[in-house]
């Protein structure tokens, strides 16, 4: 009797090994992280582990990257060769470069036949693909503060250092904001691509309680008029501006990410404005803002200071085209000061948008077109005509657009 139990037991033993000799999963998405900017490669990595149970013989790792409407976007499957027991590999897939503003899914799958624990098989994450990211390092952004001795860019001395990088905007770089401050930080123009864009910002504030402190307001007619904006969550403090204003006031000395859902739809134009106040006594560090990012929205417009090339003047070809999602970039150089107008027509020679018309230094300028018609009607799928004009040269660019998805 005691002979058939110990060979039961070893019996069960092993097939207890036999069963869990096989796990194989996803440890960990190494790459990408949570936000990715538009139209830049991304290289999926994961980490693959060997749980339990001895080298198995060569499986697959499967990418499958999602969006949040159900389209497959990329896929793509690596080969584990050799994975030794309890070892992990590092698993790399061919670049993707996204093309569209919006969450996309991040899928890694196992697929290894025998596997006895599926569980592990499988991992997801999501990743928010933005149009629109600065972190100040290579130039204030083209932020505007008013008056123009409130808001600062550069490098603070600390507290705080910035959340990134060297630099920041902040309400003063050094020492404490004056009192009776009414500082303006705003923006330059942007489109809305999606509707209900999504601003997103880092900030570290240390303030006189509901007495000092700052909000976001947006402005769709140019900056006549402005609208506050509510951050996921609130703001914590209601503050000193007649009437009273709700606003972040307080302690934040630790960096925090700031979320805005934007009521705004797509072909919009809008500003973005970060406003602080301070009453006429007790003056704390103040307000500092670093890494902005945009989902669903893009400028309407940048520049490129002190370019190198000008020698002549270029209509360069749109991005993409054809195109797919509503939106395409414009681009040029003038090689002197100049009249100009960039115009959209339709086959038929019909004016359909005029993009900019104005008199522009030499320089290299980026435009976008979402589609759109000069009373912000969505126009048909066809064939249209980016038209570049200056008193000297006129060039033309053809512009192929398929129904957005």
């Amino acid at each position: 009797m005691l002979f058939r139990k110990i060979l039961l037991v070893i019996l069960m033993g092993g097939i207890f090994l036999f069963l869990t000799a096989n796990d194989i999963g996803i440890d960990t998405i190494i790459s990408p992280g949570a936000t990715h900017p538009l139209n830049t490669p991304i290289t999926v990595i994961a980490r693959v582990r060997r749980y339990s149970g001895g080298a198995p013989p060569s499986f697959p790792v499967v990418c499958s990257i999602v969006s949040s409407n159900g389209y497959l976007r990329y896929t793509n499957t690596q080969m584990v060769l050799w994975l030794e027991p309890l070892d992990t590999v590092r698993v790399s897939f061919a670049n993707y470069t996204p093309t569209f503003s919006e969450v996309e899914s991040v899928i890694l799958r196992t697929l290894f036949a025998n596997d006895t624990n599926p569980a592990n098989d499988r991992m997801s994450r999501a990743c928010a693909i933005y149009q629109y990211y600065q972190d100040f390092e290579a130039n204030n952004g083209g932020y505007v503060p008013n008056p123009d001795t409130s808001w600062q860019w550069g490098q603070p001395i600390p507290p705080p250092n910035p959340h990134s990088g060297t630099n920041l905007w902040g309400t003063t770089l050094a020492g404490n904001y004056p009192n009776g401050d009414n500082a303006k930080l705003t923006t330059s123009e942007f489109i809305v691509t999606n509707n209900n864009p999504v601003l997103i910002f880092w900030h570290w504030y240390y303030t006189e309680p509901a007495w000092d402190g700052g909000n976001v307001k947006i402005s769709t007619n140019s900056g006549y008029t402005w609208s506050l904006v509510h951050p996921v969550g609130g703001y914590p403090y209601y503050c000193y501006p007649s009437p009273m204003e709700s606003c972040y006031s307080s302690i934040c000395t630790t960096w925090t990410e700031a979320v805005f859902n934007l009521p705004l739809v797509s072909g919009q134009q809008f500003l973005i404005r970060w406003h602080f106040w301070s009453d006429g006594s007790v003056a704390y560090r103040g307000w500092f803002i670093d890494d902005v990012m945009l989902n669903g929205a893009t400028p309407t417009a940048i520049t490129e200071d002190e370019p190198n090339n000008l020698s002549f003047t270029t209509l360069n070809a749109p991005k993409p085209n054809p195109i797919l999602n509503g939106l395409v970039h414009i681009s040029f150089t003038l090689a002197e000061p100049s009249q100009i107008s960039l115009k959209i027509y339709d086959a038929s020679g019909r004016l359909i948008k005029t993009l900019v018309d104005t008199h522009l230094k030499q320089g290299i300028y980026n435009y976008f077109w979402n589609c759109r018609d000069g009373y912000n009607r969505q126009v048909a799928e066809g064939i249209y005509f980016a038209t570049l004009e200056t008193p000297k040269q006129k060039f033309t660019n053809k512009l192929v657009l398929f129904e957005r998805e």
